[in-house]
């Protein structure tokens, strides 16, 4: 999305994210659907590496993962947050216990680990 704005208006990438951010807290109330229902596409997707975690996601919006951080926040202050994978461009890793909570919040049944046959 911050992409997307930064070619529209001519903007640099950071200036496109800081606008992105402003907009989404300017009007956080009447986002906050549209947040959660993109929030519940990206943990229906997540992978789980074991049967204990971490989980991965796939995502190239850091205001997103803004936002997955600030539910997780609300939820309980000392779940882990969402953190990039070493070494990746755009992969990150959900704790087991930090994804579980967010499907819960959302009422979505989490994504269960599928043993490779």
């Amino acid at each position: 999305m911050s992409k997307l704005l930064a070619n529209y208006f001519k903007l640099r990438a950071t200036e496109s994210r800081g606008y992105l951010r402003s907009i989404i807290s300017k009007y956080q109330y009447q986002l906050k659907s549209a947040i959660d229902q993109t929030i519940k596409a990206i943990l229906l997707n997540a992978e789980a590496q074991s049967a204990v975690g971490p989980y991965h996601i796939t995502l190239n919006s850091a205001n997103i993962i803004e936002e997955l951080n600030k539910k997780l926040a609300t939820i309980d202050g000392t779940l882990a947050s969402v953190t990039k994978k070493r070494g990746s461009v755009s992969t990150y890793e959900v704790t087991k216990s930090s994804y579980e909570n967010l499907c819960e919040s959302l009422q979505i049944q989490p994504v269960l680990y599928q043993e490779d046959e």
